[in-house]
């Protein structure tokens, strides 16, 4: 076992366990504390979360426990959470992902920027990464188109930053891989992005299903924005064809079915498809039936996506989700994300 909490380290987290003070306050904890929390995520990175010793998760235990009295809810509290959810026993697609620490996705504003924040975090992370230098320049070339999709839509759009969104620092600790493989990192990052993202289509549909009744054309300028962000999705699916089966394989045995793509942001997703069909029923689709016809396609291209990594990656097995696997995918492949609305385009094919 590789202890990846050096002794000084140690030491100081026994002593701000001790402290009377607080260590987190409003967005951010203090800068001495982010720099000995960096140095801390650094060691995890380089050896794994699982090599971390007993006496490592001893001394997160108990620092943890002083941080949950004082801050429950807080960044730092989440953080230490998703360390020990392995040493636990209780990992979660949650606490895996960090999701409480990726960015504020409440609002389509954050979303976008959480999205772009975690892609152009995912460049400079992969710069530091080993692995054979033909799979490292296709990563390079996926991932960097995949961030330039986002800064487009980002600026394009002139889209605000919202207010109050500061997380820069907590998204670079919230990948934290549980295997030493080169090959986390990128999963983690790109589930990240894509939960995101799924969100992000979700409130969309949804703001769709508010104007549907009343103003058709505003419906469907929303029901385009929903088809951007799922050609945006794709491309991110599409960055993780350099998984090599073999680290692929470590990341599924060590995650307990916690590593699935496609689960909370995808259902938001259904969710919302269902929402806006019912928000049209007994209503002229005239108006939408062209919009949700290109919101099909790009949506069966996504599943399209899912099922051919499922294909190479998992093959006959059950999914990571817990699902029958690629059966289950190709089962869905066809199924509609706003049925009973006539569309037109999908004859186009994928």
């Amino acid at each position: 076992m590789v202890n990846v909490i050096d002794a000084n380290l140690a030491r100081w987290v026994a002593l701000e366990t001790r402290r009377a003070q607080s260590i987190y306050q409003g967005a951010l904890v203090g800068s001495s504390t982010q720099t000995k929390l960096t140095e801390l995520h650094a060691a995890i990175l380089g050896a794994g979360i699982l090599r971390l010793t007993s006496q490592d998760v001893g001394v997160l235990l108990r620092y943890e426990a002083g941080v949950c009295e004082r801050d429950p809810g807080g960044n730092l509290a989440q953080w230490l959470n998703q360390i020990l959810a392995s040493p636990r026993g209780r990992m979660t697609y949650e606490a895996y992902l960090g999701l409480r620490l990726v960015g504020d996705f409440s609002m389509p504003g954050g979303a976008l920027w959480t999205a772009y924040g975690l892609a152009r975090r995912l460049r400079g992370e992969l710069l530091v990464r080993r692995g054979a230098a033909r799979i490292a320049a296709a990563r390079k070339r996926d991932v960097d188109l995949l961030y330039v999709a986002l800064e487009e839509l980002v600026f394009g759009d002139n889209i605000v930053m919202p207010e109050g969104i500061d997380g820069e620092f907590w998204r670079r600790l919230s990948v934290v891989p549980i295997t030493s493989t080169d090959d986390e990192i990128l999963f983690i990052r790109i589930t990240q992005i894509c939960e995101v993202l799924y969100r992000e289509v979700a409130w969309w549909l949804d703001r769709a299903s508010a104007e549907a009744p009343t103003d058709g054309n505003a419906a469907c300028q929303s029901i385009e924005r929903a088809v951007t962000r799922l050609t945006i999705l794709r491309n991110a699916l599409q960055s993780l064809r350099t998984l090599q089966m073999g680290e692929f394989e470590q990341i599924r045995a060590a995650t307990y079915g916690a590593s699935a793509l496609q689960s909370r942001g995808f259902a938001n997703a259904i969710e919302a498809g269902l929402r806006l069909s019912e928000s049209v029923v007994g209503q002229s689709y005239d108006g939408i039936s062209y919009a949700v016809g290109r919101l099909e396609l790009a949506w069966r291209r996504i599943n399209l996506m899912h099922m051919g990594l499922a294909v190479r990656l998992v093959k006959q097995r059950p999914g990571t989700g817990g699902t029958s696997g690629v059966t289950y995918l190709a089962d869905r492949v066809s199924l509609r994300l706003v049925p009973n609305i006539p569309v037109l385009g999908l004859q186009e094919g994928v």
